[in-house]
């Protein structure tokens, strides 16, 4: 279908990057402007590692936690997910009140509230009672809610007016894209520990988060 898409040829005032001929050309350049800046490249990965290993262990994991560890059942399950949802909701809005962070402190503010999600997943792993993985579940809501907004925000302020259309695109495929394989992985990988996949989710997450900050302060 993206291949049959062209794009109508128009007027572009001086200095306005032309468009280009076709929906995949555009898509290319988008592809390529991300992996030209080295700290979009970087938190487009974070973004794509976060979606891979926090959503499918969470969407899968927690029922599966809910039915054979917490005694609660099915009310620990709805607590989890009403916790991170109310999170998700606190950490948008202090994203709006809160003093923005100074141009080069935003990638590190960044990678901090990451951490802490890849780090909630790991302990998710390890406790057995309801109240504390409702708290988890709060705090990793709050630090979602909080990262999307900043982040969405620091690069649309980075990104040329021309580019912001694509950008936003691969920013939703990285986002959201992903979601049906980490679904299938974490259904697949809980069926033989489901301790494992949450340490190992969150465990790998918190070591990219590292990883990255290690690659933008050189």
């Amino acid at each position: 279908t993206l291949w049959l898409i062209t794009i109508p040829p128009r007027h572009v005032p001086a200095g306005e990057a032309r468009p280009a001929g076709s929906m995949l050309a555009s898509i290319r350049e988008g592809l390529v402007s991300v992996w030209r800046d080295a700290q979009v490249r970087t938190f487009f990965i974070i973004i794509a590692a976060t979606n891979l290993l926090v959503n499918g262990p969470f969407e899968v994991g927690i029922p599966v936690l809910a039915h054979t560890r917490f005694a609660e059942g099915a009310v620990a399950f709805g607590l989890i997910v009403s916790a991170f949802g109310g999170g998700a909701l606190l950490g948008t809005v202090l994203a709006g009140v809160l003093p923005k962070p100074a141009p080069e402190r935003t990638g590190p503010r960044l990678l901090v509230v990451i951490s802490v999600v890849g780090i909630g997943v790991a302990l998710m792993g390890v406790i057995s009672s309801t109240a504390i993985a409702t708290v988890i579940a709060l705090v990793m809501g709050t630090a979602n809610g909080y990262v999307m907004v900043l982040f969405i925000t620091w690069l649309q302020a980075r990104t040329p007016q021309a580019m912001l259309g694509r950008m936003m695109s691969l920013l939703m495929l990285a986002a959201v894209g992903l979601s049906p394989i980490s679904n299938a992985a974490a259904g697949a990988l809980s069926g033989l520990s489901v301790t494992a996949l949450f340490i190992g989710a969150g465990s790998l997450m918190t070591v990219i988060v590292l990883l990255s900050a290690l690659n933008l302060s050189l």
